[in-house]
């Protein structure tokens, strides 16, 4: 059998208990691969995961976190079409897991089928599921803060979204793909997306295939503050898309200019950039359980 890097974030979902830590152990042990475990030490841990993996001649990598731990483990530096990946979603969101219906890891680590699955690139950078711009972006840093009482993490992101509902300013957005202007207006929030959800389980991008190679650009324009409280539920369901300030676009590569630096996330990790060049690169394999 293949060897397997088994990359565990501690910290991932507001912090991983023992109990968990000797299940993930104990299934590996009585699995039929032989593997060596890596915790991830600090946030950004590029070096330390990409010195892992190249430590030895692994064939599976196998990611105990969230998104964000993903994401690490993909922009580390190493050759990530040469591995299948498998995921254990032990985040608080979890959302690009949320594409694999009925995803149970244990029944894809034992028994699965391999399916590919886009990467794409974000001025260098990879991810799998979602990037956001403007009041996602926002509601990202403010989760990253900290703050004099230890909030859980998902009580933070609810805050977050509270404090930016109503106070959040609209910014100037260009979008541009293949050299024609699609878009250029006073923009709310800008989502890129390769998987149908993300923030805790949004269904931002209801008709998105992970596979397809074409990429999501939902843009909600400028907006009233009632008129966001009211629709916010709709974006959580995925009813938003008909909307009249929501625009839609698919591409595989998009370039976008912001008037000013603009934070945002690109799955779940912090990022601020004026000029955003996004494009398809290639497409990394999944065990997936039936």
């Amino acid at each position: 059998m293949p060897k397997l890097a088994l990359i565990i974030n501690p910290k991932s979902g507001g912090g991983v208990n023992e109990e968990k830590l000797v299940y993930l152990k104990d299934f590996f042990v009585d699995s039929p691969y032989s593997f060596e475990i890596y915790y991830t030490q600090k946030p950004k841990d590029f070096k330390g995961i990409k010195d892992f993996i190249e430590s030895d001649v692994f064939k599976i990598l196998a990611i105990a976190g969230g998104d964000g731990t993903m994401s690490e483990v993909l922009n580390s530096g190493i050759d990530v079409k040469q591995y299948l990946w498998h995921v254990i979603p032990i985040g608080t969101g979890n959302d690009f897991v949320r594409m694999f219906k009925k995803y149970d890891w244990q029944k894809a680590m034992l028994y699965g089928f391999e399916k590919k699955v886009d990467l794409w690139s974000l001025n260098g950078d990879y991810f799998l599921n979602a990037l956001g711009f403007g009041f996602d972006g926002a509601v990202a840093a403010d989760t990253h803060k900290n703050f004099a009482i230890a909030w859980p993490h998902k009580w933070k992101y609810y805050l977050a979204i509270i404090n930016n509902i109503l106070t959040f300013k609209e910014f100037e957005a260009e979008v541009f793909s293949k050299g024609q202007r699609m878009y250029s207006s006073s923009t709310f929030m800008l989502t890129l997306a390769n998987g149908a959800f993300f923030g805790n389980g949004f269904n931002i991008a209801p008709n998105a295939q992970v596979d397809d190679h074409l990429l999501n650009l939902y843009i909600i324009k400028k907006i009233s503050g009632l008129k966001r409280i009211v629709n916010i539920q709709k974006a959580k369901k995925g009813k938003h898309t008909s909307l009249s300030v929501v625009k839609h676009f698919q591409e595989n590569s998009f370039e976008i200019q912001f008037n000013s630096k603009v934070s945002g996330q690109i799955d779940g990790e912090l990022v601020r950039f004026r000029k955003a060049f996004i494009s398809h690169a290639g497409s990394i394999t999944f065990l997936l359980n039936k």
